[in-house]
């Protein structure tokens, strides 16, 4: 979310602190609160946390593997490029399974929103990943053995369905929550 938007969630009031006499300022939050089913927070953050688990033992795997393709440098960055989007992964999961039973507009936007966001990001990298791997196993005669360099592209896959398996869920939730009058 960003600073502006937040900005206009909360207003600012002062109130004479009861300590030491003086103004002090208030900050108190006028947005929408939310509710959502616990089974359903739930349900999504668990799943994606097992799909973060799998991305990232997928993710292990392809670094691990003796490969041509993992020392390419037009596949390399892509693969490198995959731990930011998996870290929000976990960073959304973790968020959307310890929200409260009301939440803000800036509890959902950093729970739903990263999962929604990083899903994206996993899905477009691990996509340009399988990519780069298959242009490079077509264009070249390089290859220690072609075992390895198929788990490589499974791993690169994995990574791209998860991140869109997570995008899903993480839609998917958002459409159901529901605002509190």
């Amino acid at each position: 979310m960003r600073r502006a938007d937040m900005q206009k969630l909360f207003i600012t009031e002062y109130q004479v602190d009861p300590k030491t006499g003086k103004d002090k300022a208030v900050s108190r939050y006028i947005g929408t609160w939310y509710t959502m089913d616990k089974k359903l927070r739930c349900t999504c953050a668990l799943l994606c946390l097992a799909g973060w688990v799998l991305a990232v033992a997928a993710f292990i795997t392809a670094g691990v593997l003796p490969t041509w393709t993992g020392l390419c440098n037009y596949v390399v960055p892509w693969y490198i490029l995959c731990m930011l989007p998996l870290f929000y992964l976990l960073l959304g999961s973790m968020k959307l399974l310890r929200l409260k039973k009301q939440f803000t507009e800036i509890d959902k936007s950093e729970s739903l929103g990263y999962l929604k966001t990083s899903g994206i990001g996993l899905a477009v990298l691990g996509a340009v990943w399988s990519i780069t791997t298959v242009v490079f196993l077509l264009t070249s005669n390089k290859t220690m053995m072609l075992a390895n360099e198929l788990i490589f592209l499974g791993c690169a896959v994995v990574n791209a369905a998860v991140g869109a398996a997570a995008w899903g869920m993480g839609k998917k939730t958002g459409e159901k929550v529901r605002e509190n009058e």
